[in-house]
């Protein structure tokens, strides 16, 4: 099911944020696409997916700023498909208050 996932990949998806600190930490990109396969995720999609506020939060700070619009749509219809709409609506607000600041300059 993971077969070419990164570990941060891995971590994201499974909720393992201590996990994840230690990997972005020590370089882990944030940019490597998903497997080519249903079920590969960017992180944010992962953890989005699985109900991982704590997760969504620290990638979103490890990126400084928002994803590319394309992979927060697809997280935010993950985790309203999975019934976690806390999830969905952390990223809107990310996406909203990354928008507003970058009107602002």
């Amino acid at each position: 099911m993971f077969k070419g996932a990164t570990a941060l990949q891995f971590a994201a998806i499974h909720g393992n944020l201590e996990m994840a600190i230690i990997l972005i930490e020590h370089g882990a990109r944030l940019d490597v696409p998903p497997p080519r396969s249903p079920h590969g995720r960017w992180p944010i999609e992962g953890a989005a997916e699985n109900g991982r506020l704590d997760m969504i939060q620290l990638l979103w700070n490890a990126n400084n700023g928002p994803f590319d619009d394309k992979q927060c749509q697809k997280a935010i219809r993950l985790a309203e498909y999975q019934g976690h709409f806390g999830c969905s609506d952390l990223i809107r607000e990310l996406m909203a208050k990354s928008t507003a600041g970058s009107s602002e300059s």
